[in-house]
């Protein structure tokens, strides 16, 4: 039977997928992405010149807007990210500046007096990497906003459309589907002798009305039925048609198999995909400039490769990329590392992402600045819930779905992240 996904034949499938990179530790960004207009980046470079990267090293991306005054601002990548450039540079790739958790906009001397209207124990690893998988800062959800999404807009699939290369994540837990957790090449399944599988397999077929016990029968049924279908769809393709295309790297590696899962969408009968893929090692208190030459050319050429990988598979229009992290950090350095912070920039990529221009104002680096609090930590100026709200428009929400994802959709102006199509 055909696919209810299918177009006819001669068009490509109608599918979307979206990949959240996590890096994992708190990314600091300001040296991921670096002005190159001339005040702005001597204000980078005084606040942390035993850090700053080299202006003539920096790689230039075409991606330019403002900052607060209305002035232009010039924007280059980390020297490790050339592969990441050349995207950028080729109209694929982009970033958006100054982004964080909010629970709703907050001006700096807001900030500074009203502590209330601040995300909860904000600088905390794991409380904001909870709060940007939960995207519902003040509602105590145990759900994600990638879960909640797809229980909306791929509602009743027999496979769930949600995918973790890092354990159980609260991003993608939903209401109606258990996440597939994937390791290394193959996707987590049942680690259970024969009888004990026997014996899920046969509580599979009672009626209950116990929660504890519904609960149990869809965890054996995922492990034991969903898994081994998940690992023949990834068995199925040749290793030859896409393990020479991606670095031999744990992020390459999470790319590749996630390809393989975007390829077989229509054999698993899915309309929309999320998947989440993790960078560890960005808690850089010391030793940062060696660490980022390291984590900055694994994500980037990771990215790249896949990139390419979606164009050949003639997908690239289908998918977007985009990183996330705890949280940036502080502008000015701390010796061979920076502190903890709040706002930072992040990258998005894909055939909908329009490079011509960065996404949001870009910031004023001042200690104490209009931009900063608490000695050089960036307020964001965009939430992250506005993001995944775009991502979510993108993906086909309705604004109605949206608000119920979204509790705190209404605090937020609209921003677009991708460009719209009707």
């Amino acid at each position: 039977m055909a696919s209810p996904f299918a177009l006819a034949a001669g068009n490509r499938t109608q599918s979307k997928a979206l990949v959240c990179v996590m890096l994992d530790g708190g990314n600091d960004s300001a040296n991921m992405v670096i002005p190159t207009s001339t005040s702005h980046y001597q204000t980078y470079y005084d606040l942390r010149p035993d850090l700053a990267q080299p202006k003539e090293k920096v790689l230039p991306i075409p991606a330019a807007g403002v900052c607060r005054d209305g002035q232009s601002v010039t924007l280059g990548l980390h020297p490790a990210m050339t592969a990441l450039a050349d995207l950028c540079n080729a109209g694929e790739a982009s970033v958006i500046v100054n982004c964080g958790v909010l629970r709703q906009p907050v001006t700096k001397e807001q900030a500074d007096t009203q502590g209330y209207l601040l995300p909860p124990f904000l600088f905390s690893h794991n409380s904001q990497k909870t709060e940007v998988c939960k995207g519902a800062v003040g509602y105590n959800w145990t759900t994600g906003w990638a879960g909640r999404l797809m229980d909306v807009l791929s509602s009743g699939q027999s496979i769930a459309p949600l995918f973790s290369h890092a354990g159980d994540i609260q991003l993608l837990r939903a209401q109606t589907y258990n996440q597939n957790i994937i390791k290394g090449d193959n996707i987590s399944k049942l680690n259970a002798n024969a009888m004990t599988v026997e014996a899920l397999a046969q509580m599979q077929t009672l009626p209950s009305e116990d929660g504890f016990a519904q609960t149990v029968q869809s965890t054996g049924h995922d492990a034991i039925n969903v898994a081994a279908r998940l690992i023949d769809t990834i068995d199925a393709i040749p290793d030859e048609d896409d393990l020479p295309l991606y670095p031999n790297t744990g992020l390459g590696k999470q790319f590749r198999v996630t390809s393989r899962l975007i390829r077989q969408r229509v054999e698993l009968g899915h309309s929309h995909q999320i998947f989440f893929l993790r960078l560890s090692g960005f808690d850089t208190h010391v030793d940062q400039e060696n660490t980022h030459k390291e984590k900055y050319a694994e994500l980037s050429d990771a990215m790249a490769a896949f990139n390419a990988h979606l164009k050949t598979l003639g997908l690239h229009e289908d998918v977007i990329t985009i990183t996330l992290s705890d949280f940036g950090r502080r502008i000015p350095a701390n010796g061979t590392g920076t502190d903890h912070g709040w706002g930072g920039h992040q990258l998005i990529m894909g055939g909908p992402v329009d490079a011509s221009s960065y996404i949001g104002t870009w910031p004023d680096y001042t200690v104490e600045g209009p931009d900063t609090v608490e000695r050089g930590r960036l307020l964001p100026s965009i939430a992250t819930d506005q993001i995944h709200i775009s991502l979510g428009r993108w993906l086909g929400a309705t604004e109605t779905t949206l608000k119920t994802v979204f509790p705190n959709y209404d605090k937020f102006e609209r921003l677009d992240v991708v460009k719209q199509t009707s």
